[in-house]
């Protein structure tokens, strides 16, 4: 959690938020970003992850590969909850069709 904390850190303006949602789930918050600019950070944040060198108890553990659903304040909702529904929505089609991709809300 730590590494890929340190990732979105990097990855992120400072007018960013980033914050865990809950299990391995986290939410990107970019203000004023537009839609292409915000799939382009999460297909790039995606990249990232696999050059991230995670260990336990100094054993490595492998490539990390994420899952990322986008969402744009208006197109895909005008509230925080339904944003968060087509995010949410986005992500378990990435995860369906095959993880490791960043898939758009539709």
């Amino acid at each position: 959690m730590r590494e890929l904390g340190q990732l979105f850190k990097r990855m992120i303006r400072g007018c960013d938020i980033a914050c865990r949602y809950g299990g391995e789930e986290f939410i990107l918050l970019l203000p004023e970003a537009s839609l292409q600019i915000t799939q382009l950070r999460a297909e790039q944040i995606r990249i990232g992850a696999k050059h991230l060198n995670l260990q336990h108890r100094r054993q490595p553990l492998g490539a990390v590969s994420l899952s990322l659903g986008v969402a744009s304040f208006p197109r895909h909702g005008n509230t925080t909850e339904t944003l968060i529904q087509a995010a949410d929505a986005a992500l378990t089609l990435a995860k369906a069709t095959g993880r490791d991709l960043v898939v758009v809300a539709q």
